[in-house]
């Protein structure tokens, strides 16, 4: 894992700290202009339905992927944006 996950706004933090529970620790980042930044949706970031076939399976969970790593939002997206390894400072702890 060489990149830092970050929420754009207090909004998308919220959603995310939802589907991430096991992850308390925020911080109130700043990240150096010029950065090469990826915006995702984690709602494309789940599970497949269990009592599908295998093969459906991996089909449902490669298209996710793929929307995932083409940026594309879902109806109700859960933002999150990845930004590379020293492009990142922490400014404050954050308890939202």
């Amino acid at each position: 894992m060489q990149e830092f996950y970050h929420c754009p706004s207090k909004s998308d933090i919220g959603l995310f700290q939802d589907m991430v529970k096991d992850r308390p620790h925020l911080y109130l980042c700043s990240v150096a202009n010029g950065s090469a930044l990826f915006e995702g949706d984690v709602t494309y970031v789940g599970s497949a339905n269990p009592l599908a076939p295998i093969g459906k399976q991996l089909e449902y969970l490669v298209q996710c992927s793929r929307s995932y790593w083409k940026g594309h939002k879902s109806d109700k997206p859960v933002l999150e944006v990845l930004a590379p390894v020293g492009s990142v400072q922490i400014t404050a702890s954050a308890d939202w």
